[in-house]
C-alpha cells in the first residue's frame, strides 16, 4: 500500500509518498496482548503507544491515535511529522491500521539497541559502504536525544560536538520514552489532502 500525503502551504505543494503495510487490527491486538496496560510505553498528544511482538519476531511500537473525531486528519499530521522530523531509518514506519480505529506501527529501535542488532535498521541501499562504529554512534546519539527525563538529554551544542568528534565519549542511553509533547494539538503546518491507494501492475 502506498500512502500519498499532499501538504499545501500558500502556493507550494509538497507530496510525500510512504510505502507502507496495512496491518489488521486482529494482528495488532495479538501483538500487544489486546493493548495490555503492561505493554503501554507512554501516552502523548496523539495517543497511547504500546509495545508489541509480531508473529515473525519483530518487536514493534503501536500508536493508537486518539479518537477525537479527526480520524484521517490525525493520521496525516502524524505521518507528516514522521516525514519532516525523523530520519526514516532511525524509527522506521512499518505500517498503519485503518479498521475500527486508526493506528500507526513503528519499528521498536530500543530492542535492537539492547540486543546488539542496531545495524539492522540501516538502509540496505547503503550496501555496506559505511563505518559500523560511526553508525552505531549516530544511533546512540539519537537515543540520548529521546530520554524520558529532559535533563538527561544532550543540549544542541553538545549534540553538534558529539556528531563532529569521535573522541567525545557518550554515556549509555536508558530506555527512551515516547514523548509527544504537552498535548497541545495546535500545528504550524496545514495538511489539506490525503489519499491511500494500493499500487497495481500495469
Amino acid at each position: 500500500m502506498a500512502i500519498v500525503i499532499k501538504d499545501q502551504t500558500d502556493s507550494e505543494q509538497a507530496t510525500q509518498v510512504f510505502e507502507s503495510l496495512l496491518f489488521r487490527l486482529s494482528t495488532l491486538r495479538v501483538a500487544t496482548v489486546n493493548f495490555a496496560e503492561a505493554n503501554k510505553l507512554g501516552e502523548g498528544g496523539f495517543g497511547a503507544v504500546y509495545k508489541g511482538l509480531l508473529p515473525d519476531g519483530r518487536v514493534i511500537a503501536v500508536k493508537r491515535l486518539l479518537n477525537s473525531g479527526q480520524g484521517l486528519g490525525e493520521l496525516k499530521n502524524e505521518l507528516l511529522l514522521v516525514a519532516k522530523l525523523q530520519h526514516r531509518n532511525l524509527v522506521k514506519l512499518l505500517g498503519v491500521c485503518l479498521e475500527e480505529e486508526t493506528m500507526i506501527v513503528y519499528e521498536y529501535i530500543w530492542e535492537k539497541w539492547q540486543d546488539g542488532s542496531a545495524l539492522e535498521i540501516v538502509d540496505p541501499a547503503l550496501g555496506g559502504h559505511y563505518q559500523r562504529s560511526g553508525l552505531l554512534r549516530f544511533v546512540q546519539i539519537g537515543l540520548l536525544c529521546v530520554q524520558e527525563n529532559p535533563s538527561d538529554r544532550p543540549t544542541m551544542s553538545t549534540i553538534v560536538v558529539m556528531l563532529n568528534s569521535e573522541t567525545v565519549s557518550l554515556r549509555a542511553p536508558s530506555q527512551p520514552a515516547f514523548y509527544m509533547g504537552n498535548g497541545d494539538k495546535a500545528a504550524t503546518m496545514s495538511v489539506n489532502q490525503v489519499s491511500m491507494s494500493e499500487p497495481e501492475l500495469r
